[in-house]
Order: structure tokens, then C-alpha cells, then sequence
């Protein structure tokens, strides 16, 4: 029954024109417009598209071009297929009283946005931009300008804001102004590179600049400050305004000492009376005879024709030209001559009373004294004098012929070493360390004993000493542990194998020439690894340590060896006497023997009878 009611209704609101092709739906009897092909009119309902989800969209098969539908998830709307794929109808999206858009970017004034909303052309917004504390930049990049939620902004810069804060070179064309009335408040800071480094405009015409958080140079109207904020005059130094530069361009205050300058402009020198009042002298200007005089200065100038004397008081300078040589010297002989450097440090001084001189000391020990490091960029002529850290004749000499010696003024040697001549064996003439400590010897030579002229000489390879021997050698009981008696040593020494040999590159390994004769440092190592070492240049070298001791015992197991077979030749020379006395012993009884065979043969033979013994 409802069908059949709905069809009725639908005949009676649908009218169709079969020349226009069109179906218009409406309740006032109306045609359809010309260009539609569907044509509803209503002011009170609206049409329905088949309402479905996004899977069920999806769902459909081989859907139409232009086919519509609206969806009730994800992103709600109207749908349109294009062939390809589903397209929302409308840019915008509806939740409450919003629009929004999540198709991808909005152009305005471009049909090609490369962002989010790009506006091609000149933009005016009635009210207040909020950037949510992001960059505006030319790019897109975190680059440009940064406005924090403070309202404090940032020139490449976005942290540690200030009201105006720039990270790099700035550059300012034009007034920078304070606002209305010109004054700043709060105080307009500019820092540069660093939170130290900058300017600072504290009021009305003054400005600061400052470095490493210390203030260098003030400016005040009329006044200007180096190191202080409040100058006292037109030029000012110092905290207090130690130093000052009145309007007239005059000192008025040196080290925070007032000076009074004289009430007119002269010629000469400026004279100060040690209370800060200055007052114009005569100079002397021209620079005949090669000085120029002002007061107690002396400058130079021009050539020293001939002498010349400044009075000082009662101890004159002299200033004397003789042929080739200049001489300056004072009228007290007693008197000493100062030189300091701009910073009054002591530079040179000449000790009148003992004739010497001294350099960066002002109290001279020896006839030149330098208190310091001394440099020389040339040769060094000792004239056959000692270099001594007394002034002694000891130390170093170097002779004429550049024989160098120490202990002595022999330069009968290239290098000759002397020490004392007696003693107790408890000085050296030669004592050469590796690391600078005692214990850690290189080489070591005493200058005196109980040899010949001579402890040590080295020549051509060898080493000599009176008398010849072995090295001596710590061997005290009281410095020794572990005493073991030494045992196979022959068996040891026996395992040795002598050798001849030439070295293949002598002169290379500073060697002999020629056959020589030793051993194989591998095969030693072999029996006494203790005697091999690998020297700077990877060689192994052979040391034969305690080599005496192994021949004494050598020679004692030897001679127990000896003992022993001696005793043995004994046993058996006993042993072949008693052999040699039965051998004579029976020697004895077989030669009876013999006679008594040959009487009875006798006997027999001449055939008497044999008669029993009974």
C-alpha cells in the first residue's frame, strides 16, 4: 500500500517534457530547466545521495565516471569516482561552526601551491598573526625571523630572546628610534656575537659599548668616558675620571692630579712645578753640536762636532767626540749613570765607584752583570778566559786553536777533561746519565786511583787501563742474596761453538775489518740467554757475564774429573802389581814343574826303574 501511495505521489510531482528530455522534480508543477537533465526544486527538503563507508565506497564495482556518494567515515562528505579514483566534492570540511581542509595545499593566486597556503601576491590581514612560536622564513626552513610566546623576537637566532635579538651581521639603514618622546624605558641593549659584546642606550642621548661584560666607551651629552659611566669632563679616563680633557682641549687632570695651564699660548717647553701648575720655559730648539737641551732632557739631533756638557747641579754630564769615539761620563767619578725602560724596569746602569756595568740589574757583581737571558748572534771570543759559574779559573776554557777543556787550560786535545788530582776516589771526571739520575749511568769515569797516568783509554776500538784485568765489579757479600753454588759448568762452556768470521759491512756496524773469531749470538743464546740482547738496531750482541766464574769452575769440575781417574789408575796399577807377582808365581811353579818333567823323562828314557816312594 506504501509503495503504491509513493509511486502515486512521484507520478504527481514528476512531469516529463519530451521535448526538452528533462525530469523535473518539484511541487509547484514547474518544467525542468532546458540545460538539466534533472531538475529538483524545494524549499523545505533536500536530496539524499547513497550514504555508505569509506570500504563500502571502495566496494563497488566498475563504478561510472562522475558516479557520487556520500561518506559517513573517515573524512565525511560527498565522493565523486574520476575514473581513477575517489575524489571529495568541495575543498572545505564542516565540524561545527569550522571549516577545515585535509585534501593537500591551498593556492590563492596560484593553481600550483607548493605549501600548505600559498599566496601569490600582496596579503593584508585585519588582526593579529599567530606563528604558534614557528620561523618565517624565505625557504620554509628553521631560518629567518622567530617570535616567541613573550612577543620577543629573533633574527636567526630563536632561543635566549631578548626584545630583539640577532645571530650574525646586522645592518641598520636609517634613524633608530626610541618611540614617542625619545626616551627608552626600559633601556635599549644591542649585544653583538656574544651575551657580553654589545650597546647599551640607558637614556635620553647616552649610549654605551661594552666588551666582555666591561664597559669601554660612555657617551653623555657634552661628555665622553673611557672606562666609566659617568665622565667628569669633556674627555675622561678612568673610573673616577683619573685622566680629563677640559672643553678648551686642555689636560685638566693626569693620574686624578688637577693641572692649572698658563693663561696664554707661548713658545719653550711646559714646565710642571710638582703641584700640577704648569708654566711656559725656554728651550733650546736647534740641534747644534748634535743635542737638544729642554730643562734636565737631552734628545739628539744633528752631529757631535765637539764636546759638549749639560749642568746637572753639582754632577755635570759629559758628552765628549774624539777622533772615532764617543765618550759620555759624569764629573763625580763617584756617581752612577741609570738607564730604565718605559716601564721604569732597570735597563742598564754603570757603577762609578767599582767600574762596572750592569744589564736589567741596577746592583753589578762583576765588571759586566746580566740579570737575564742573553742572546748572541755571532761568535763568542772568550780571549783565552774561563767560562765559570763563580768567576774562578775553573769550569770551561776554550783556547785559541778551539781546543775546548774542563778542569783545565790544557788544549793539547780537541776535548780535555780535568778533575782533582788526589782524593778519595769520590770525584769524577765524566759522569753521563740517561734520564738525569744517578742510578740510571750511561758512562762513568774517575779521575784518580791507584793506576799508572791514566784510568781509561779508549783508542781505535780498544780499552786500556793500568794493569790490565777485568772489569771491576761490585762483589761485597753484604750486597748479595740468593747464593747458589754454580753447577755444569763445563758441560755449559763445552756446548760453545767457536767460530772464524768476517763481518759482511765492518764500517756499517763499526766493527774490524779482516778474520776474527767468537761466536753466533743465536747459538749462544742457546746455552746463555742471559749473555744475549738485541741492541738499538735490532742486532743481537753477546756480553759474557760472570765468564771468569764459569772457568774456575770449569776448571775445578776438571780437576775433580782428574782426581777422580787418577785414583782410578791407581786402583788398577795395584791391581796389575798382584796380577804381575801370581804371573811370577807361577812362572816359578811351572818352570819346577819344567825340571821335575824333565828328570823323570830322563829317567824314562835311560830306563831305570821308578821306584815307589813306599
Amino acid at each position: 500500500m506504501k509503495k503504491l501511495l509513493f509511486l502515486s505521489g512521484l507520478l504527481f510531482l514528476i512531469k516529463t517534457s519530451v521535448l526538452s528530455q528533462g525530469v523535473a522534480i518539484n511541487a509547484d508543477n514547474s518544467d525542468a530547466d532546458a540545460s538539466a537533465i534533472l531538475d529538483v526544486k524545494s524549499t523545505t527538503k533536500g536530496a539524499l545521495f547513497p550514504r555508505m563507508t569509506e570500504v563500502q565506497r571502495n566496494a563497488i564495482a566498475s563504478p561510472a565516471v562522475g558516479l557520487t556518494i556520500y561518506q559517513i567515515d573517515g573524512i565525511l562528505g560527498l565522493y565523486s569516482y574520476n575514473g581513477t579514483n575517489w575524489v571529495k566534492t568541495g575543498v572545505f570540511s564542516i565540524n561545527g561552526n569550522n571549516a577545515y581542509f585535509q585534501g593537500g595545499n591551498i593556492g590563492i593566486g596560484t593553481s600550483s601551491p607548493t605549501s600548505n597556503l600559498h599566496v601569490a601576491g600582496t596579503s593584508f590581514f585585519d588582526g593579529v598573526i599567530n606563528t604558534n612560536q614557528q620561523w618565517i622564513s624565505g625557504d620554509g626552513d628553521n631560518e629567518g625571523i622567530f617570535i616567541n610566546n613573550t612577543g620577543n623576537v629573533g633574527i636567526g637566532t630563536s632561543s635566549q630572546l631578548v626584545r630583539l635579538s640577532v645571530n650574525g651581521r646586522a645592518y641598520i639603514k636609517g634613524n633608530a628610534d626610541a618611540g614617542s618622546g625619545d626616551t627608552f624605558d626600559p633601556p635599549f641593549d644591542l649585544t653583538i656575537d656574544d651575551s657580553d659584546t654589545g650597546f647599551e642606550v640607558p637614556g635620553d642621548g647616552q649610549l654605551g659599548i661594552y666588551t666582555s661584560n666591561q664597559l669601554q666607551m660612555f657617551f653623555t651629552p657634552g661628555l665622553t668616558g673611557i672606562g666609566t659611566s659617568n665622565p667628569q669632563d669633556r674627555f675622561a679616563i678612568g673610573t673616577n675620571s683619573e685622566f680629563r680633557v677640559s672643553d678648551n682641549g686642555n689636560i685638566s687632570r693626569i693620574n686624578n692630579v688637577p693641572y692649572t695651564w698658563p693663561t696664554s699660548n707661548s713658545t719653550g717647553v711646559l714646565s710642571n712645578n710638582g703641584s700640577g701648575s704648569l708654566s711656559w720655559s725656554t728651550a733650546i730648539t736647534s740641534a747644534s753640536n748634535g743635542l737638544t737641551q729642554s730643562g734636565s732632557s737631552v734628545s739628539w739631533g744633528g752631529t757631535l762636532t765637539s764636546s759638549r756638557t749639560i749642568n746637572m747641579g753639582s754632577n755635570n754630564i759629559n758628552f765628549v767626540s774624539t777622533t772615532g769615539v764617543f765618550n759620555i761620563y759624569l764629573d763625580n767619578i763617584n756617581s752612577d749613570f741609570y738607564v730604565y725602560d718605559r716601564n721604569d724596569v732597570p735597563s742598564l746602569m754603570v757603577d762609578g765607584v767599582n767600574g762596572r756595568v750592569g744589564i736589567g740589574t741596577f746592583n753589578p757583581a762583576a765588571q759586566l752583570h746580566v740579570a737575564g737571558n742573553v742572546q748572541f748572534d755571532g761568535n763568542i771570543n772568550t780571549n783565552n778566559q774561563w767560562i765559570s759559574g763563580d768567576g774562578q779559573n775553573e769550569g770551561l776554557y776554550v783556547a785559541d786553536n778551539g781546543h775546548v777543556s774542563i778542569g783545565s787550560s790544557n788544549n793539547s786535545s780537541t776535548l780535555n777533561i780535568q778533575q782533582a788530582t788526589t782524593g778519595i776516589g769520590q770525584e769524577y771526571a765524566l759522569d753521563i746519565v740517561k734520564s738525569g739520575l744517578s742510578t740510571d749511568r750511561v758512562l762513568w769515569v774517575r779521575t784518580f786511583g791507584d793506576g799508572g797516568t791514566y784510568n781509561l783509554e779508549l783508542f781505535e776500538g780498544n780499552a786500556y787501563k793500568p794493569g790490565g784485568g777485568s772489569w771491576g765489579v761490585l762483589s761485597d757479600r753484604r750486597l748479595k742474596k740468593n747464593i747458589l753454588p754454580l753447577e755444569n759448568a763445563l758441560a755449559k762452556l763445552s756446548s760453545l761453538k767457536p767460530v772464524n768470521y768476517e763481518y759482511i759491512d765492518p764500517q756499517k756496524n763499526h766493527q774490524l775489518e779482516g778474520i776474527q773469531s767468537g761466536f753466533i749470538a743465536q747459538e749462544v743464546e742457546n746455552v746463555f740467554p742471559e749473555w744475549v740482547e738485541v741492541n738499538g738496531d735490532g742486532y743481537k750482541t753477546v756480553t759474557f757475564r760472570g765468564f771468569e766464574s764459569l772457568t774456575v769452575k770449569s776448571f775445578q769440575e776438571l780437576q775433580a774429573i782428574i782426581a777422580s781417574q787418577n785414583e782410578r789408575i791407581k786402583s788398577l796399577e795395584a791391581g796389575n802389581q798382584l796380577l804381575q807377582e801370581k804371573a811370577l808365581n807361577n812362572k816359578i811353579q811351572i818352570d819346577n814343574l819344567k825340571a821335575q818333567l824333565e828328570i823323570l823323562i830322563e829317567k824314562v828314557s835311560s830306563g831305570s826303574t821308578l821306584l815307589s816312594p813306599n
